[in-house]
């Protein structure tokens, strides 16, 4: 009889197994309802085997569902039984905390979302899990961006992020995030040469994002191109038709259609020459279609605007590499390495 009920729990248990595969891949389909359904027949068979870890990622991964079809109050319940059910066990739940902290700044609840990240924060520091603290500081010190009073405190806690992402593997860890959270920080600061650092080093590690995240290119010099600061006199709200063109150039680049973004920068630049970071990432699209020769004709240019580019630096010095011209490329290498932007 024993033995007839362990194998029942392990067939059974096996069905879990099959079920949260097939959820995953319901969610990468778009396929929430089914999803939603297989996890919560998931939720019946953890709950009937008495297995309150199974029970909690389920409850877990239903919020998931739930956040992805914007059912914010649906998901915020299942992150909290999630994170009861684990509590309750002893566990810790930093992974619930965490997405209710989102979930409560989605929501405007802004006072819960900051009591969920600092819960998550002092766990993740007595846990010495580096990844997991500089995703969460990032995340709160985005929180705390958007409110003036509190700047400086978002500032220190991006800083954090940024130097533990830095000593780790900076895609898994989203590095780029962070230096758009800096950048937005800068131009609230009315900083206009370090938005322009944070700014490059985005896009920079922007290259090579899944296509979901790609559009980060467009958001950064959507946002560049907006602090007048950064192109001379002239005003960028005297030229909603500049606006329109970086906005098409992004979405051009994001989309790997490099030529036309070619010609929607060099339209860009002909009302505002003087923006290196247009130059630099007209460059990147030349380099991406292996016309180096024209890639690091627009790499000079903004190095011409910015001298101390240090991506600007390595790209002409890899530009080079490619063409066989390998101490010019070396001498561009050590510039970079000197350069402090």
């Amino acid at each position: 009889m024993a033995n007839q009920v362990l194998y029942t729990n392990e067939k059974t248990r096996g069905e879990v197994a099959i079920l949260g595969q097939l959820a995953t891949l319901d969610m990468r389909d778009g396929k929430l309802q089914d999803a939603e359904e297989r996890y919560k027949e998931i939720l019946k068979i953890t709950h009937q085997l008495n297995d309150p870890e199974s029970e909690a990622l389920a409850h877990h991964q239903l919020g998931e569902v739930y956040l992805k079809s914007k059912r914010l109050d649906d998901a915020e319940k299942s992150y909290r039984e999630a994170a009861r059910i684990r509590e309750s066990q002893g566990n810790l739940a930093t992974d619930s905390w965490h997405k209710l902290a989102i979930l409560n700044q989605m929501m405007g609840k802004l006072e819960d979302a900051e009591a969920w990240y600092r819960k998550t924060i002092n766990i993740d520091r007595q846990l010495g899990d580096p990844k997991s603290l500089s995703i969460t500081l990032s995340n709160f010190a985005d929180l705390l961006q958007k409110q003036s009073a509190r700047l400086k405190e978002a500032q220190t806690l991006a800083e954090e992020a940024l130097s533990i992402k830095k000593k780790l593997n900076p895609k898994a860890t989203e590095i780029w995030k962070t230096y758009i959270v800096l950048a937005q920080i800068a131009q609230k600061q009315n900083d206009s040469v370090k938005v322009l650092e944070y700014s490059r080093a985005a896009l920079e590690y922007s290259d090579n994002l899944p296509e979901k995240d790609s559009r980060i290119v467009n958001f950064i010099l959507n946002k560049i191109v907006n602090n007048d600061s950064l192109y001379g006199k002239k005003s960028n709200s005297e030229s909603p038709q500049a606006i329109k063109l970086i906005q098409q150039a992004g979405e051009l680049y994001s989309s790997a259609h490099y030529a036309e973004a070619i010609k929607k920068f060099d339209e860009f630049l002909v009302i505002y020459p003087n923006n290196s970071l247009v130059w630099y990432q007209c460059g990147v699209a030349f380099d991406k279609l292996e016309n180096y020769e024209k890639a690091i004709s627009h790499y000079d240019t903004a190095l011409k605007l910015q001298p101390n580019f240090k991506e600007g630096w390595n790209r002409r010095g890899t530009a080079l590499q490619n063409l066989g011209r390998y101490e010019e490329a070396i001498i561009s290498y050590n510039k970079g390495v000197e350069s402090d932007g």
